[in-house]
């Protein structure tokens, strides 16, 4: 597993949000209805110099919105899939903001073993290497990798 090292300053998504609370595949189906509605926000994607949208999120927060990780291990909590946008834009009628605060971030490529991933860095990698999580972990979807996923683990030193 190939972990590096990403500080990212605080940024902003526009998108639709859900909760755990809700029942069967709640996350699939929140991502097709922004697939569905994406020509609402995509004016309002953030572009890298070459043009392309800087970012695809699933992004996560506990329940009181302070972006700590989710309760009852690692399984409940909000989750937002949106587009990054610059600090002024404004969501839609529909939409929802988010701002998501800055990390230093422990990332790692997922290909078919997300939950894999997910369970190596926060009992294996982080114990050995004397962090510890203290945000919620978030999805990046990179357009310029078709999509490619990678984990974001915000962390600290102990």
């Amino acid at each position: 597993m190939n972990i590096k090292i990403v500080e990212k300053e605080s940024f902003y998504l526009i998108g639709k949000e859900a909760d755990s609370n809700q029942t069967g595949y709640w996350i699939k189906e929140l991502w097709q209805e922004v697939d569905k509605n994406f020509s609402e926000i995509l004016k309002f994607a953030k572009k890298e110099k070459d043009g392309s949208i800087a970012g695809i999120w699933g992004a996560m927060s506990d329940f009181s919105r302070a972006f700590l990780p989710w309760t009852n291990n690692y399984s409940e909590g909000l989750y937002m899939v949106g587009v990054e946008v610059n600090a002024d834009s404004v969501a839609p009628r529909g939409w929802t903001k988010w701002k998501i605060p800055g990390f230093k971030y422990l990332t790692v490529k997922v290909n078919d073993n997300y939950q894999d991933v997910f369970t190596n860095v926060i009992t294996e990698y982080m114990p050995e290497n004397k962090v510890r999580l203290i945000g919620a972990v978030q999805e990046y979807y990179c357009p310029k990798e078709n999509m490619q996923l990678y984990l974001y683990f915000p962390y600290e030193k102990l």
